[in-house]
C-alpha cells in the first residue's frame, strides 16, 4: 500500500515515512483532520534552499555538503575563476608591457646620457689639447727666434747675390754655391757613410735627424726652408727659379719635405741593410718606424700628452718645430755665405 502527501503528492511506502516527511517539510500543517485549514498554503519558513540549484535542505549542514558537489555552483565557480584568471593574465600582460616600455625608455635615456657624456669628454679633450699646444708654442716663441725683418734682410742679400751672379757669370767668374729647392737635393749622393749611419742609429728619431743634418747643420746648400713664426700658417721655401725664398703654406711645405726625406730614409735603410752595416735591433726599429709612418690611426705623444691624427702628423709637427728652432742658425749660415761671395763694384 502506498501513502501520498496531500501537499506535494510525493509517494511513500509506509505511513511512518509519510509522517516523517510531513514533519520535516510541512511542519506547520496539522495532519490530523485539518486538511481544509487555511494553513495548507503556508510555506515552511525553516526551509533552506541552495542559491544555485534551488534544492531544499533541512539544515545548513546538509546544504554545506550539497554545495561541495553542486554542479551549478561548480560551473559558476569555474567560470568565475576562468574570468578572474583571464583578467589576472591580462593585467600581468599589461604590467609586463609597461615594464618593458619603462625599461626601453630608461635604456634610451641612458644611451642619450652616454652620448652626451662622450661628446663632453671629447670637447674637454680637444680643449686640453688646444691649451697644451698653445702653452707649448708660447714656450717656443718665447725663445725669440728669427725676426721677420732679419729674414727680409737675408732675402734681399739673395736677390742681390742673384743679380751679382749674372754679372759675374758674364765676366767668366764662377760662383759654385747654390741652394737646392725641396725635391732636388739628391741627399743620397751627398750624405757620407757616417751621416747615413748616424741617421739609422737615431731609429724612431731618424726623420728628425736627417732633417737636422741636411737642412739645419752640415749642408748649407739644403737650407731651403725657414720658419719665422709659429702663430700663423706661413713658411718660406727657396725657389730656385726666382732665386730667393717665397712665402708658402707651412703645412704643405713641411709635408713635402717629410715625404722627400722618408724616401731617403728608405733608400739608406736598404743600402746599409744590404751591406750589413746595421745591427739587428736597429734594422727592426727602422722597419717598425717605416711601417708605422704609413698608418692612419690616431697617435698620442706620451711626452707632451697631445693627440695627433696619425704618426706621420706627429713627425711633421716635430720637423716643423726643429726647423723653427734652427731658423737663427740657418739665417746666420746663409748670411755668412752670401757676405763672403764676390761682389761687383
Amino acid at each position: 500500500m502506498n501513502f501520498f502527501c496531500d501537499k506535494c503528492k510525493k509517494k511513500y511506502a509506509s505511513y511512518k515515512c509519510l509522517w516523517t516527511h510531513n514533519k520535516l517539510y510541512h511542519k506547520n500543517i496539522n495532519n490530523d483532520n485539518n486538511d481544509n485549514n487555511d494553513n495548507d498554503n503556508i510555506i515552511n519558513t525553516n526551509e533552506i534552499k541552495c542559491n544555485y540549484c534551488s534544492k531544499k535542505f533541512v539544515n545548513k549542514y546538509s546544504l554545506k555538503r550539497h554545495l561541495l558537489n553542486c554542479s551549478i555552483k561548480l560551473y559558476d565557480d569555474k567560470t568565475n575563476n576562468d574570468k578572474n584568471n583571464e583578467q589576472i593574465n591580462n593585467d600581468n600582460t599589461n604590467i609586463k608591457l609597461k615594464i618593458q616600455l619603462i625599461k626601453e625608455e630608461k635604456e634610451k635615456i641612458e644611451a642619450e646620457q652616454n652620448k652626451i657624456k662622450e661628446e663632453k669628454e671629447k670637447i674637454e679633450a680637444e680643449n686640453r689639447n688646444l691649451e697644451l699646444k698653445l702653452k707649448f708654442e708660447k714656450l717656443l716663441i718665447a725663445k725669440c727666434k728669427m725676426h721677420p725683418k732679419t729674414f727680409k734682410s737675408l732675402n734681399n742679400k739673395l736677390i742681390n747675390n742673384s743679380m751679382n751672379n749674372n754679372t759675374i757669370n758674364n765676366n767668366n767668374i764662377t760662383n759654385n754655391f747654390k741652394i737646392y729647392t725641396i725635391g732636388k737635393e739628391s741627399l743620397i749622393d751627398i750624405l757620407t757613410l757616417n751621416d747615413k749611419t748616424d741617421i739609422m742609429r737615431s731609429r724612431f728619431n731618424c726623420l728628425e735627424r736627417i732633417v737636422e743634418i741636411a737642412h739645419c747643420y752640415k749642408y748649407d746648400q739644403f737650407k731651403n726652408i725657414i720658419i719665422t713664426n709659429l702663430k700663423d700658417n706661413h713658411a718660406f721655401k727657396y725657389d730656385d727659379i726666382k732665386g730667393y725664398f717665397v712665402c708658402i703654406n707651412k703645412n704643405e711645405v713641411i709635408s713635402d719635405l717629410v715625404c722627400e726625406r722618408l724616401g731617403d730614409i728608405q733608400e739608406i735603410y736598404e743600402e746599409l741593410s744590404t751591406t750589413n752595416k746595421l745591427d739587428t735591433n736597429t734594422k727592426k726599429l727602422i722597419k717598425e718606424f717605416l711601417d708605422k709612418i704609413k698608418e692612419n690611426d690616431m697617435y698620442k705623444d706620451d711626452t707632451d700628452g697631445l693627440t695627433y691624427p696619425n704618426f706621420k702628423s706627429y713627425n711633421e709637427h716635430k720637423v716643423k718645430i726643429l726647423i723653427y728652432n734652427n731658423s737663427d742658425k740657418i739665417n746666420q749660415d746663409l748670411t755668412i755665405i752670401f757676405d763672403s761671395l764676390p761682389s761687383i763694384e
